[in-house]
């Protein structure tokens, strides 16, 4: 019998602008990438559910945010959403998230005025639902206003 080996890795990605037209001219003044995050049991429960038709609350353009927080909060599986006293939701960038192959890209665009606060958390959020399939810990940095940070998170399944 051949033993299974279902692997599934995440790099999220924050591309840092300093304003609209440094974003305008794809000018970033950091990147910052993480790979790794934390599968959170509602989330994999609400993938199953989809999977069998047991539930309709797609993670599609209408549905999926991406949140971002201030707890530095080591992930564990049994949370289901962001822990910080300063949170901030965005929904997903038209014509996300999408799959392709063996990943499901999800992206969204934080403008000047929002989430203008330390990034220590990230999740990928149902909003139907409240579902968040992960939940990683690292510090991105404080956005300030006027900055603009696109997020890119990837979730790519392999043998």
């Amino acid at each position: 019998m051949m033993a299974s080996k279902l692997h599934a890795t995440t790099i999220i990605t924050v591309t840092k602008y300093k304003s609209e037209e440094d974003y305008r001219k794809g000018k970033p003044y950091e990147v910052i990438k993480k790979e790794g995050n934390l599968m959170l049991v509602t989330g994999m429960s609400a993938i199953w559910n989809l999977v069998t038709g047991g539930s309709s609350f797609h993670y599609d353009n209408t549905n999926t945010y991406i949140g971002v927080g201030d707890s530095n909060t080591a992930a564990d599986e049994n949370q289901t959403d962001l822990l910080g006293s300063n949170k901030t939701y965005k929904q997903c960038y038209t014509g996300f998230p999408y799959a392709t192959g063996k990943s499901l890209i999800i992206f969204a665009v934080f403008e000047g005025s929002e989430a203008n606060h330390a990034w220590n958390e990230i999740v990928a959020k149902n909003n139907a639902t409240g579902v968040c399939l992960n939940r990683a810990v690292q510090s991105f940095g404080t956005k300030t206003s006027g900055e603009i940070w696109p997020m890119q998170i990837e979730i790519k399944l392999s043998n």
